[in-house]
């Protein structure tokens, strides 16, 4: 299925690829592959693809995107090792 948000993006929990806040459910940049479930928290949200795949994005300042690494800081950039801190855009998750 196809995965929409709406509301707060602040954190570009949406993955709406900015951080611009939605009033009407907008489509997601996930929505090229076949969703089966997806989860949000406060600050970030990841979905399952049908493929398996696991995508985050959202905040990562306790490592909640699974990302590998986890930064406390909540800017929306890459800072000067290209470790992400907050991304708007779903993140392929690695994992084995």
């Amino acid at each position: 299925g196809e995965l929409f948000g709406c509301g707060s993006n602040a954190s570009g929990q949406l993955g709406l690829g900015d951080f611009l806040d939605r009033a009407q459910p907008t489509r997601s940049e996930v929505s090229g592959h076949t969703i089966c479930s997806a989860a949000a928290g406060a600050f970030h949200s990841v979905a399952l693809a049908k493929r398996g795949e696991i995508y985050a994005w959202g905040t990562n300042e306790e490592g909640q995107l699974g990302l590998g690494r986890r930064h406390r800081e909540n800017h929306f950039a890459l800072d000067t090792e290209c470790n992400l801190k907050t991304t708007p855009t779903p993140t392929l998750v690695p994992f084995d």
